[in-house]
């Protein structure tokens, strides 16, 4: 995770094909869910997670 509470995650979704997510994560405090910032789809298990 990023100091901005992003972090990056892939997820295998069936065969060979991901999605790479970007999900925020709000301070403890806060007390919210996680939230869906972004997302890509169409990725291999070898693609590199980059910021998006």
């Amino acid at each position: 995770m990023t100091p901005d509470g992003l972090t990056k995650r892939r997820v295998h979704v069936g065969n060979e094909e991901f999605l790479h997510l970007r999900v925020f994560k709000s301070l403890p405090h806060e007390n919210k869910p996680l939230s869906l910032s972004s997302y890509q789809s169409s990725k291999t298990k070898h693609d590199e997670l980059t910021y998006f």
